[in-house]
């Protein structure tokens, strides 16, 4: 006898209430030294409640510039931190080639961004939304597993396997 088994989707809202809003943020100011400025701190609170309640998340923009299709379309500020990512990626990278891995070809390679600027709590819903990225894991699964099939083999070549290198780490 087969049980058939309920998929759940989504996620439960991850907004805060105001009250549980404040209540984290006030935390934030336990210190007693604090108390001198609660008038202040009661308005940020007001501010800092309005901007995540109107979900104003990238309320600072800039021109995206030359390059860009649209040079006056209008970007979060944020977007240039998409280049320090950019920058780990190639950090890592590095590091990586440094331990001389087994390529398994370019369709192993995946580098991509999903609902980059959505909130987290509907992140999933644009990833299921993405079949050709969702194919494209799938093929960096089967070249993964082509190449060690090949290798357990003997039969992957590497066109550089015979060549040393002349500044060896």
């Amino acid at each position: 006898m087969t049980r058939s088994v309920k998929t759940r989707k989504g996620m439960p809202s991850a907004q805060l209430s105001k009250e549980e809003f404040v209540k984290r943020f006030r935390s934030r100011f336990y210190d007693p030294a604090f108390e001198p400025f609660t008038n202040e701190i009661e308005k940020i609170i007001e501010k800092a409640w309005d901007g995540y309640h109107q979900y104003r998340k990238s309320p600072r923009t800039t021109r995206a510039g030359r390059g860009f299709a649209d040079p006056e379309f209008e970007l979060p500020l944020e977007w240039s931190e998409t280049q320090k990512v950019e920058n780990l990626r190639r950090m890592i990278t590095d590091w990586l080639s440094d331990k001389e891995p087994i390529p398994a070809g370019n369709s192993a390679l995946v580098g991509s961004y999903i609902g980059y600027y959505e909130p987290y709590a509907t992140s999933h819903d644009e990833l299921d939304k993405e079949k050709g990225f969702q194919e494209q894991v799938q093929n960096a699964a089967r070249s993964l597993v082509q190449a060690v099939r090949l290798l357990r083999r003997g039969q992957l070549k590497l066109p550089d396997a015979s060549i040393s290198d002349p500044r060896q780490k």
